[in-house]
C-alpha cells in the first residue's frame, strides 16, 4: 500500500492548514465600488474577495451571499456603493498553523464556506475553502473509494462503494 493510503482521518484532521494548497485570493479595498468587485468575482470565478486597508490589513470579506443579502438591487445605484459598506466585518480567521479539524469545526459552526488565513498582523495570506479541504482529505484515500455510485439511490455492495 502506498504511503498516501496509510493515513487515517484522525491523523489527517491534525494536519495543519498550510499543507492544503489554496489559491491566491482576490483583494480589494473598502473604497472600491461594488460593480468592480462583483465583475472580478465573476471573471475569476471566485465566491469571495478579501477587503483590506491600504496597509494590507484584513478588514472584511465580501461573498456571493452578500450580493443578495446586503445589496439593494432596486436600482443600479448599488453599482457605485463602496464594498466597505456591504462587506462582512465580523471576521472569522485562522492561522496557517491551525489544524484542518479546527477549520472544519469553525466552518460548520458558523455556516461559511471560506476562511481567511492570516498572520499575526491580520494580513491575509490565503483563503481556504470547504472544497479545498475536501479535496485534500479525499487525496488520502484509494481512487476506488472516490468512485461511489453517482446517485444516492444506488446501493453500495462493496466496502468502497463498488
Amino acid at each position: 500500500m502506498s504511503e498516501i493510503q496509510n493515513h487515517s482521518i484522525a491523523e489527517i484532521q491534525d494536519h495543519s492548514i498550510d499543507k492544503i494548497e489554496s489559491q491566491e485570493p482576490l483583494r480589494f479595498q473598502t473604497s472600491d465600488v461594488l460593480i468592480d468587485v462583483v465583475k472580478a468575482m465573476c471573471q475569476m470565478n471566485k465566491g469571495n474577495v478579501l477587503i483590506e486597508s491600504a496597509s494590507g490589513k484584513l478588514e472584511g470579506i465580501f461573498c456571493e451571499s452578500d450580493v443578495y443579502k446586503r445589496v439593494d438591487h432596486k436600482s443600479l445605484k448599488w453599482h457605485q456603493i463602496p464594498v466597505g459598506d456591504v462587506m462582512t466585518t465580523k471576521l472569522f480567521t485562522i492561522s496557517k498553523d491551525e489544524t484542518i479539524a479546527h477549520a472544519i469545526d469553525m466552518m460548520q459552526e458558523y455556516k461559511f464556506r471560506h476562511l481567511p488565513i492570516v498572520n499575526g498582523d491580520m494580513h491575509a495570506t490565503a483563503v481556504i475553502s470547504v472544497r479545498e479541504i475536501i479535496d485534500y482529505i479525499a487525496s488520502f484515500f484509494p481512487e476506488h473509494f472516490l468512485n461511489l455510485p453517482p446517485s444516492p439511490k444506488h446501493e453500495a455492495h462493496d466496502l468502497y462503494g463498488g
